[in-house]
């Protein structure tokens, strides 16, 4: 009996060993990089899941290895997980339920059925990905699994993704930056009405490499929701050698390359995400195609809408850290956008060639050098938090818009733009903005703007010494050649408090709306540049700083420009209107009931410019006059510094 119950023990501790020691090298396997592993119970099954009755529900609680046979379960049979797996093979079921825990690389599931919960958890382990650092091969492998069980579990019935401790590496194998095609076969990509919804825990990197990748992408597809997480892009290890797409189009710039890229997408949530380090854009926001000359879609295209991008932080991204070309309906609310394209650009002086390929030489016969970009890690233009630039271009003989995209409706509300390194927000072409109640240290700028409320702002200079070239707040008036036809208007700016800046505002073009704002720490509180039709009432204008001054009006024409109740208090002249209105009879400049004065003593002046009205107002001193004048009315004004 003795030896019999030796020999069981020894054979009990001898199977123990072998369970032990398979767990322990799948263990270190995949550690380093290596296979799946499974959760194990070490105790093999040897059901027969045929055996099933039918509408039976069964609980997995030990491992079922199905020897790479096809096994047909019977109808409406629900498979529990309860410490066991199923692998290698493939269930065939007729209605019925399984759980997400028992899916796995291994076993295919074919037939009608579904998920017994609609929430799936992705446990790395169970899955063909790899963490860490790996080839560019095997983080394709990665990104097409990853899609294969996107695609299952959706088809399963599965409404939300959920993933935690994860940390790996994904790419796609084209290089592509037409956007279908780019989300298809680079990104991981989310279908419809589906939640991707990331830990603390989650890292998802794009792998190094010389074109263009994707990480997310959602391509013409409804309500989903990417939450929590960080994605983090190539910029410091990509390879920024010159490349050519697969169309044969140079592509030297690098700056394609998108950690969540939406093309036609509707009813879309971001929220809680980290978007970092991308060579390109930390978030692209576009259609799924070009738009008519006319703008309008055609068949086939759709334009994305109804974003909402919250409580994220996108930082440090070589471009832009979010770039808007197409769509509408669009918000960002509490973000943190910060650092795009930043870093020192290298430039180096190369021999300039003619068309044949041949130096160009000087009139002494030395060869002629141009200087030219080298790209690298560091930012590539425009360099802007947000940059809401839609593809469009104009006939130079005719002026005809031809718009191949266009971005409209989009709220911008209770962000932080922190240190960007050309621009907080372009509005390059875009329309219907609202700018609402965020805090800039680098300022807003247009191209073409139409249309623009910006309301319950805080601008404060980043440098930590006064920059000679900065800018609050810049509209420019912009005029077809062609047409006449002005490009940025109906500007609508109020209740803002600007500081610190160079120029605190410079606006031009055509209706202009600017009150209740409070500029302080200038160099010139505003400029005004070609507009027609502004009003500037009750602002506040004050600086200590040397040589500031209020309002300047330099080389230009405006037209309705009424300065009403503003307060004025600058170190030299609280204006300074210079060759204004020379070139249109119907220009016109006027202070009325203004407070104006100067710490330095000096006076308000006007100077070979026409149409220029003072009136109503106090003054610390008399107007100065000099030049040429012609049409200036002073009139009941008030001097407090006789």
């Amino acid at each position: 009996m003795l030896n019999l119950r030796n020999k069981r023990l020894m054979s009990f501790i001898q199977k123990y060993s072998i369970y032990c020691c398979a767990f322990l090298l799948i263990s270190v396997s995949h550690a380093g990089g290596g296979d799946y592993i499974f959760k194990n119970t070490f105790e093999l099954c040897e059901l027969d899941l045929t055996t099933i009755s039918a509408g039976e529900t069964f609980a997995v609680s030990c491992d079922l290895d199905l020897s790479e046979e096809t096994i047909v379960l019977a109808s409406d049979v629900v498979l529990e997980e309860a410490g066991g797996s199923i692998r290698n093979g493939t269930l065939e079921m007729d209605g019925g339920a399984i759980d997400g825990e028992l899916l796995n690389t291994t076993v295919e599931i074919e037939g009608d059925t579904s998920l017994i919960s609609s929430v799936f958890l992705f446990r790395v382990e169970r899955w063909d990905v790899i963490q860490h650092e790996i080839s560019q091969s095997r983080a394709i492998a990665n990104k097409d699994e990853m899609n294969e069980v996107i695609s299952l579990v959706k088809r399963l019935g599965a409404t939300e993704f959920r993933l935690d401790h994860i940390d790996a590496y994904f790419y796609g194998d084209h290089f592509e930056i037409n956007a279908t095609r780019g989300i298809e076969r680079n990104a991981i990509r989310l279908p419809s009405d589906f939640k991707w919804v990331m830990s603390d825990h989650t890292i998802l990197r794009l792998q190094p490499s010389h074109t263009n990748g994707k990480l997310l992408g959602i391509l013409n597809d409804s309500h989903v929701t990417i939450s929590g997480g960080t994605l983090i892009g190539d910029r410091e290890d990509h390879d920024y050698s010159p490349v050519e797409d697969i169309f044969g189009n140079n592509r030297d710039t690098h700056e394609y390359s998108f950690l969540i890229h939406l093309a036609g997408a509707h009813d879309i949530v971001i929220d809680d995400v980290n978007l970092l380090d991308s060579s390109g854009d930390g978030l692209f926001v576009g259609s799924s195609g070009l738009r008519r000359p006319d703008g309008t879609i055609p068949p086939g295209v759709r334009q994305t809408q109804n974003v909402v991008v919250k409580n994220s932080l996108i930082k440090n991204n070589r471009r832009n850290n979010i770039s808007l070309v197409d769509g509408e309906f669009i918000t960002l609310d509490n973000n943190i956008i910060s650092d795009a394209g930043g870093g020192e650009q290298i430039t180096e002086e190369v021999p300039l060639l003619d068309e044949d390929g041949n130096p160009v030489l000087d009139e002494d016969g030395n060869p002629v050098f141009e200087t030219v970009l080298v790209y690298s890690s560091a930012g590539t233009y425009p360099r802007a938090g947000i940059d809401m630039e839609a593809w469009r271009v104009r006939i130079p003989e005719t002026g005809e818009l031809i718009e191949y995209e266009r971005i409209s409706e989009v709220t911008i509300i209770n962000n932080q733009f922190l240190n960007n390194e050309v621009s907080d927000l372009i509005l390059f072409t875009t329309s219907q903005v609202l700018v609402d109640n965020n805090y800039f240290t680098n300022g807003i700028s247009s191209v073409a703007a139409q249309d623009i409320e910006i309301r319950h702002n805080v601008f404060e200079n980043a440098s930590v010494e006064f920059d000679p070239a900065s800018i609050g707040i810049i509209f420019t008036s912009r005029v077809v050649q062609a047409t006449g036809e002005e490009l940025n208007y109906n500007f609508d700016i109020h209740n803002n408090q600007i500081s610190g800046f160079d120029n605190g505002v410079v606006l031009g073009g055509n209706n202009i709306a600017f009150y209740d704002n409070t500029v302080t720490d200038f160099s010139t509180g505003i400029r005004i540049v070609n507009l027609e039709g502004g009003l500037f009432a009750d602002n506040v204008y004050e600086s200590a700083q040397f040589n500031s001054r209020g309002v300047w009006g330099f080389i230009s024409d405006s037209q309705d420009a009424l300065f009403f109740n503003e307060t004025i208090d600058v170190q030299r002249e609280p204006f300074l209107i210079d060759r204004m209105n020379q070139n249109n009879a119907n220009g016109q400049v006027t202070f009325d009931s203004c407070f104006i004065d100067s710490s330095g003593n000096f006076r308000a002046r006007i100077a070979n410019s026409n149409r220029i009205s003072v009136i109503n107002s106090e003054l610390n001193r008399e107007v100065e006059l000099t030049g040429t004048n012609q049409d200036i009315v002073l009139q009941n004004n008030t001097i407090i510094n006789n």
